[in-house]
């Protein structure tokens, strides 16, 4: 997917993980000019395997700017005059906004609303402009108004998700005011490689290598794994980015979800000794699985010894009768949502078996998968 046209595109956050893969997908499949910007601070680690190319001025720039400072930002636009503008920089981590809400407000709201009005003071530009919104945006979602759609209202559960509604909102601001090409996005989980090790799957692959190493206790420390979470591979989110502001863009807000699944995690480290053999062994185990909810838009009825097959308006549990000319019922049943309980389950584990007497070892990977529905 090779795009010959010799635009210019202004990556804010290239040091983060999203930032670094959309510069990683834009290198390969573009012939753009790549400008990132990032603060003088930030750590290079993300993009260390750029860094040749950005000290030789081969396709990409490195520009030193702050959401916090308005002129710096400023420079960066004139200087750049971008095409595209991906709006990827942040304070992102919810955990830190309830310890720095100031920081996290002034970075996220005050911050978008810098850049777009740099972009949109800047004269003979008019770039498409991808705003980055959160899901978090949607926080305490009822029951009946799933799956979430673009119309649901917000009900931020953190100050990082209120930021986010900000961020939103100045978006809408300025692209109604001002007419500028704005698309925003409310993205669900992403992940991948460069993950940072305070979110959930990339800490529990860090306790994981952690107790191999003998370095914690094989007790792995996680958070509600009764939540339900989207997960969708950060590569395919920058594509999906890159092809909404080229192809035939237009301005308004998009959900860019994968699925939704339950995760759970289990890791054992387990002894066997048997004296009386003299059998000694050592046994490891992780375990990984998870719940698809299965989003179906009919269910089934068993009404008057029958059973039929409705459309989702029903809501599960509601009753259908049929009445004679007096008033009454001849026949009766109970109506089931599927799209309440219909769910794809599966597993993969892990197991290593060591024999200490005989010092053979036995590696096992199991995967399962199937359908299963709960009558609730």
């Amino acid at each position: 997917m090779q795009n010959d046209e010799k635009n210019k595109v202004l990556i804010t956050g290239i040091t983060g993980m999203v930032g670094s893969h959309l510069a990683d997908f834009l290198l390969a499949n573009t012939n753009w000019e790549i400008h990132g910007m990032c603060r003088w601070r930030s750590p290079l680690d993300n993009i260390s395997h750029l860094l040749e190319s950005i000290n030789n001025g081969d396709r990409i720039f490195q520009h030193y700017a702050d959401l916090r400072d308005y002129q710096s930002i400023q420079t960066v636009v004139e200087e750049v005059r971008p095409d595209y503008v991906f709006h990827l920089g942040a304070q992102s981590f919810p955990k830190t906004s309830f310890t720095s809400p100031d920081d996290t407000f002034d970075t996220n709201i005050n911050g978008t609303s810098r850049l777009l009005e740099s972009l949109n003071h800047c004269k003979g530009i008019n770039p498409v402009i991808h705003v980055c919104s959160s899901s978090e945006v949607f926080g305490r979602v009822p029951k009946d108004l799933l799956p979430i759609d673009e119309e649901c209202t917000f009900h931020p559960a953190s100050p990082y998700a209120i930021s986010k509604v900000g961020t939103d909102l100045v978006g809408r601001y300025h692209a109604e005011a001002y007419k500028q090409k704005i698309i925003t996005t409310r993205m669900f989980t992403h992940t991948g490689p460069r993950r940072g090790d305070v979110f959930a799957e990339s800490t529990f692959a860090k306790q994981i290598a952690m107790i191999e190493k003998g370095l914690l206790e094989p007790v792995i420390k996680v958070g509600n794994l009764d939540s339900l979470r989207t997960f969708s591979d950060v590569r395919d989110a920058v594509r999906a980015y890159h092809m909404m502001l080229t192809i035939n863009p237009v301005a308004g807000y998009f959900l860019v979800n994968n699925f939704s699944v339950n995760i759970g995690l289990n890791y054992s480290d387990s002894k066997y000794e048997d004296d009386s053999a003299g059998d000694k062994h050592i046994n490891r185990s992780l375990s990984i699985g998870g719940r698809y909810h299965i989003p179906l838009d009919f269910g089934l009825g068993y009404i008057g010894g029958h059973y039929i097959s409705y459309t989702s308006d029903y809501k599960s549990g509601d009753y259908s009768s049929s009445y004679d000319d007096d008033g009454q019922i001849i026949e009766s049943g109970v109506l089931l949502d599927l799209n309440d309980f219909v769910y794809l389950d599966f597993g993969i584990n892990y197991e290593t078996f060591n024999d200490h007497d005989s010092g053979e070892t036995w590696n096992y990977l199991f995967f399962d998968i199937g359908v299963i529905a709960f009558i609730k």
